[in-house]
This record gives structure tokens, sequence and C-alpha cells, in this order.
């Protein structure tokens, strides 16, 4: 079985309030541009967000200034 890398926990916030917050979300749950569960689409590290033209999800750089520093 493959190994699937995941985000961290605090990414994945990020991602699931940009989700919920979206106004292709739904039933709380399903993206209307790609058909998937966000809860588990936003887990994956490789996963974007399909909104066209502009992206809900965070970008690195904008993650690198919401994110708590690691030391």
């Amino acid at each position: 079985m493959k190994s699937v890398k995941v985000v961290t926990e605090a990414e994945y916030a990020l991602r699931i309030e940009a989700c919920m917050a979206c106004p292709a979300l739904q039933s709380g749950s399903t993206c209307q541009y790609c058909g998937c569960l966000v809860h588990l689409k936003a887990k994956v590290r490789a996963s974007k967000c399909p909104f066209p033209y502009e992206p809900k999800w965070p970008t690195i750089v904008a993650l690198e200034t919401r994110l708590p520093k690691q030391t």
C-alpha cells in the first residue's frame, strides 16, 4: 500500500476553515468542483483547491505567516 503524505494539523485547520466558508461547498462535506469530500481532500498534502481562478486554500507563503513557528 502506498503511503500518503498529509499536512500538519494547523494547515489542515486552515484548509477546512476555507472550505467551510466556500460557496461551492455542498451539504457541508462535498466540493462542487471536484466532487471530493473536503475533510479527506484537505488532509492530503498534494491536494489543491479546485475553485476556479481563485483557489481558497492559503498558499505556502500565506501559511508561513499564519502558522506558529516551529522550534
